[in-house]
């Protein structure tokens, strides 16, 4: 059972407000209306399923308000914000020109949570800089902040309509709409694997910078229950029990939840992060700085594929880097345009292509105790001066192919070199404690085999 409840309120626009809540007529006798109108749908939860909720349905600001807000006057929409009067309660806290646009989503009404916020419930709100969802939100429906064309900041605990969402619902995008508008920026999100049939385009404001996502990404033991046969057919145990695959990993930010966002310069991941995967940030042009937090095992295939402007990156804690994870980061290593930062990787494992034509590396140090860079992983890295293997290494065919700037090598710690490994190392002359055999390794180089 629903039902619906309009009422007025002091939107809680920064944290240290409190949410002032006062349910009456939207108009008072004299004609006073509220600033800003809150609409609430409660559903009446089943048994078993915990507490009745709320799901915020709507949220709209009066004709006075939108006055302030059409001339950018927002010293007067927070003075108006100030000032009790419609039955709407002002804060204690009082807003100023800032506080004003930092709207953050209500915990709760009527002492029960606010878990959904339905589809165009804040719709067309330009006055909105900052955009606060809280972890009690378990649920967004498609367009619920279509037309926010000035916002700047979002803060979500997960990407697209919930965790672990499904298809188009698991982008980024979804949560902005489809619906087109002057000041948004239309991106094609694709959202699973295929060629076609997996991809939607969502209009997502233009001014948006700043992501921070609050929820986990963790990966869970694989339970076996059952599994089939290349026909269908249960695949039985030696007890005559069939088994069942149930994964219950958790994913707050779904494979290619980001994909294509190039507005974006700046995403936060506050929870526990063990993995980022396939395809997650494909695309994001303008993405500048990213850090791996301490759960990060697992950068995934494509990850961070063609983010040209990511420069720094901290990798010291991350045990697996996939194929084309940073392919085509061409700023990643640069601090100025003629100044560069050693990067420091503790991966154990670099997949095929992970850093290839990333040209603003410099120096980079490995450091994990065993260490395996894949096929071309580092091809093409033409700035690249540098490197030091801190553990066992294998290097496969072609990893630093095309490295045209590196002169010297130490090869202590390497114990397999795979073909064209150096290949087109066209200024590489030193090569130290060569231990191993090295085939075609170096050709189209001045190698010459010192300190053996």
């Amino acid at each position: 059972m629903k039902k619906i409840i309009s009422i007025f309120a002091a939107a809680l626009f920064a944290s240290t407000l409190a949410f002032g809540i006062t349910a009456c007529n939207n108009e008072t006798a004299e004609g006073d209306t509220a600033p800003i109108t809150f609409n609430y749908e409660r559903t009446e939860a089943k048994d078993g399923e915990g507490t009745d909720f709320f799901t915020l349905t709507g949220v709209t600001v009066s004709e006075e308000a939108k006055t302030f807000i059409d001339k950018n006057d927002y010293e007067g929409l927070a003075n108006l914000f100030n000032t009790s009067k419609g039955g709407y309660t002002a804060p204690e806290t009082k807003y100023d020109k800032d506080t004003v646009r930092e709207f953050v989503i209500p915990a709760e009404y009527e002492n029960l949570p606010v878990k959904e916020i339905a589809a165009e419930a804040i719709v067309n709100q330009t006055f909105i800089k900052k955009l606060v969802v809280g972890d009690n939100v378990k649920k967004i429906e498609k367009g619920a902040f279509s037309g926010l064309t000035e916002l700047e900041t979002v803060e979500l605990p997960f990407v697209g309509g919930e965790v672990n969402a499904f298809n188009s619902a698991k982008s980024f995008g979804y949560i902005f709409g489809t619906t087109s508008l002057t000041g948004l920026t239309g991106v094609a999100q694709t959202y699973n694997d295929g060629a076609s049939g997996n991809s939607e385009t969502f209009y997502i404001p233009a001014t948006l910078k700043n992501v921070v996502v609050t929820g986990d990404n963790t990966v869970a033991e694989t339970e076996v229950k059952y599994d089939v046969d290349e026909d269908g057919k249960y695949v039985f145990t030696d007890d005559g029990e069939y088994t069942v695959t149930v994964d219950d990993s958790k994913y707050a930010v779904s494979p290619y939840a980001f994909y294509g966002c190039s507005m974006i310069t700046s995403v936060t991941l506050t929870g526990s992060v063990e993995t980022i995967g396939n395809y997650t940030f494909y695309g994001c042009t303008s993405l500048k700085e990213y850090i791996f937090g301490d759960d990060t095992a697992t950068v995934g295939d494509h990850a961070f594929d063609g983010c040209t402007s990511l420069r720094n990156v901290d990798f010291n804690n991350v045990a697996t880097i996939g194929d084309y994870a940073f392919n085509g980061c061409t700023s990643l290593g640069k601090i100025y345009e003629t100044e560069f930062n050693d990067v420091t990787i503790g991966a154990e494992k670099i997949g095929e292509f992970a850093f290839n034509g990333c040209t603003s590396l410099d120096k980079v140090v490995f450091t994990a105790e065993t260490l395996e860079i894949g096929y071309a992983a580092f091809m093409g890295e033409t700035s690249l001066r540098e490197i030091e293997f801190g553990g066992k290494t294998i290097l496969k065919d072609f990893a630093f192919a095309g490295c045209t700037k590196m002169q010297a090598v130490d090869l202590a710690n390497v114990e397999a070199i795979g073909d064209s490994a150096f290949y087109n190392c066209t200024n590489l002359k030193t090569v130290r404690n060569l231990k191993v055999s090295y085939g075609n390794a170096f050709e189209k180089t001045k190698f010459a085999e010192e300190d053996l």
